[in-house]
């Protein structure tokens, strides 16, 4: 089973080997990619024109409470990276500044950043945001796009739902599996306190 992150929803959207786009091999001449969360509406998904010079462009927002989003550190006005909450310093959980989850991408230089995407973090993931990084290495240019309404950042409520859902199914699921194995544990404890009992008599 490969690791989860954002290496594998990219290497789907594009039918790359479902591994990571870390690990496939594509043609350079696509156009640039814009890339989203699938959760997100579409309205939280608007047109918008990245920079020509840049190698990246990253939608972002201002929240009150940014927990659970990847924070945008910045050096001034130029991006350094995104940091995922569960990397982060708390020096970089107090920043604000989130990643939407939307992004323009220079091709062929996101394909190239992606063969250089390790899993060297908390989560043991391939992380799409790690091209930012990338792109300062190699001497390329970030840009932000804050949205003037952070609400248009947020998953709809729909989706918000269908993730709850989806996840107390899976938490009955791991239940009712920790119970069978429970249950089979103590089945087996019983069978060997009955083999060693018969086998005792039967030495007597």
């Amino acid at each position: 089973m490969p690791p989860p992150g954002t290496g594998i929803t990219t290497a789907t959207a594009t039918e790359a080997r479902p591994y990571s786009l870390a690990h496939s091999s594509l043609p350079t001449d696509l156009p640039n990619p814009t890339t989203f969360y699938a959760r997100l509406p579409p309205a939280g998904a608007p047109p918008w024109i990245s920079n020509p010079q840049a190698a990246a462009t990253i939608l972002t927002a201002e929240l009150a409470d940014p927990y659970g989003y990847g924070r945008i550190v910045r050096e001034g006005e130029d991006v350094l990276r995104i940091v995922e909450e569960k990397d982060a310093t708390a020096k970089e959980k107090a920043l604000r500044e989130i990643n939407t989850g939307i992004y323009a991408f220079e091709a062929p230089f996101v394909f190239e950043a992606l063969s250089t995407v390790g899993r060297d973090n908390a989560q043991g993931e391939y992380y799409l945001t790690d091209v930012v990084a990338a792109a300062r290495s190699a001497g390329r240019k970030v840009c932000a796009l804050p949205v003037a309404d952070p609400e248009e950042a947020r998953a709809s409520p729909q989706a918000t739902r269908s993730d709850r859902k989806r996840i107390k199914e899976l938490e009955r699921e791991l239940l009712r599996k920790e119970r069978a194995l429970a249950e089979t544990a103590a089945l087996l404890v019983l069978s060997k306190k009955v083999a060693a009992i018969f086998n005792k008599g039967e030495a007597e």
